[in-house]
């Protein structure tokens, strides 16, 4: 993986952390448990899918001034104080456990032996 690739990648993944798409678990011992699957809004009728099923229908002059569906859905579920959740990022090793995990393995072929074969992916499930 060419760093520069995989910095912007990196970067990428902080800038969309918590959403549907890119919301990794970790143990106490901040080992990565899962990836979550992206889920779309119409899947539950929680106050906050039919927030993102309005937000995505709204044009986007309008819905890019509105706060994000993943922001919504993380207050309406935090139960903490009543100021909403304090957002948390990820540590550099917790990162580079996420894109380990999301990266394809074996793709290239004529590779030396000790080379590790892995190819970036940004989890992108939709166009």
């Amino acid at each position: 993986m060419a760093s520069p690739h995989v910095a912007g990648l990196l970067a990428y993944f902080l800038s969309i952390y918590p959403s549907a798409s890119f919301n990794p678990t970790f143990d106490n011992a901040g080992r990565l448990i899962s990836i979550k699957p992206q889920r779309l809004p119409y899947e539950s009728s929680s106050p906050s899918s039919l927030y993102a099923m309005a937000h995505d229908a709204l044009p986007s002059f309008i819905s890019s001034y509105l706060p994000s569906p993943e922001f919504i859905d993380s207050v309406l579920t935090h139960t903490g104080d009543s100021f909403g959740p304090i957002p948390t990022g990820l540590t550099p090793a917790q990162l580079k456990q996420a894109l380990l995990a999301l990266s394809s393995r074996d793709m290239l072929s004529g590779l030396p032996a000790e080379t590790v074969n892995l190819l970036a992916f940004n989890n992108a499930t939709v166009s």
